[in-house]
C-alpha cells in the first residue's frame, strides 16, 4: 500500500506537495519494523504492563523430585516413570556375601514392586527377570574366571530384596537392581503436578524523534 502512495505522489511534481505527508506514513513504519517482533508494548493508556511466568513443580516428593521442585526442560530425573534402577554402592565390599536391596531406602518409604519386572544387573549384565513368586536367580563369572550364583528372595509388598552369593563378589563390582513400582497396589504414590507463577513488570521507555520538512 505504501509502495502504491509513493508511486502516485512522487511520479508527478505536484508530489513534492504531499512530501511530508508521505514521510508522516511511512517513518514510524521504518522505525517500528525493526522492534515490533521482539518488544512487548504496553497499552498506551498505561505506563506498566505485567507478564506471567507459568511453570510446573512436583506437587509431591517422588523420585528424583521433592515437592516444590521445578519441572522443566532442564530437569533431570525420574517422576512419573515407574520402572527404576538402583545401584548398591555397599553391596561390592569384596567380603560380604549377603546383601538387601530396600526401596524404602532411595525413595524413603516402603514401595510395593510388580511382580515379574524386577532384574538385577551385575557389571551391568543384566538377568532374567524375577519368576513372580518371590525368586530370582542369576549367575555371572568374576575377574578371575569363577562363576558366582546370586540367589534373591523378594518381598513384593514393601519392596525389599534379599541378595545372597556363592561367593563374595570381587571389591568394585556394580551391582544393580532394576525393578517397577506396583502403582495399582499404592495409588497414594501417584505424582502430583502444580504449577506456579512469577511476575514481571514492564515500564516503557520513551523514544523521541523530531523532523522538519523544508520545501
Amino acid at each position: 500500500m505504501l509502495e502504491s502512495v509513493a508511486a502516485e505522489m512522487m511520479s508527478v511534481s505536484d508530489g513534492v506537495m504531499r512530501l511530508p505527508l508521505f514521510l508522516a506514513m511511512i517513518l514510524p513504519v521504518q522505525l517500528g519494523a525493526a522492534t515490533a517482533d521482539a518488544c512487548t508494548f504496553i497499552p498506551v493508556t498505561r505506563d506498566q504492563s505485567d507478564i506471567y511466568e507459568v511453570f510446573n513443580v512436583a506437587g509431591s516428593s517422588f523420585g528424583s523430585y521433592a515437592a516444590g521442585d521445578v519441572l522443566d526442560m532442564q530437569s533431570v530425573g525420574v517422576y512419573s516413570q515407574l520402572r527404576r534402577r538402583y545401584v548398591l554402592v555397599a553391596s561390592s565390599d569384596g567380603t560380604s556375601k549377603t546383601a538387601t536391596f530396600k526401596m524404602e531406602d532411595f525413595e524413603g518409604q516402603n514401595v510395593p514392586i510388580r511382580k515379574g519386572r524386577t532384574n538385577i544387573y551385575v557389571n551391568r549384565i543384566k538377568s532374567v527377570v524375577d519368576n513372580g513368586s518371590g525368586s530370582l536367580l542369576h549367575s555371572f563369572t568374576n575377574a578371575a574366571g569363577e562363576q558366582i550364583t546370586v540367589t534373591c528372595s523378594l518381598n513384593y509388598n514393601i519392596g525389599q530384596i534379599a541378595l545372597s552369593f556363592s561367593k563374595a563378589p570381587d571389591k568394585g563390582t556394580e551391582i544393580a537392581i532394576e525393578t517397577e513400582i506396583n502403582i495399582e497396589a499404592a495409588p497414594e504414590l501417584i505424582p502430583l503436578i502444580n504449577h506456579e507463577m512469577k511476575k514481571y513488570t514492564l515500564f516503557p521507555s520513551q523514544f523521541v524523534i523530531a523532523a522538519e520538512h523544508t520545501v
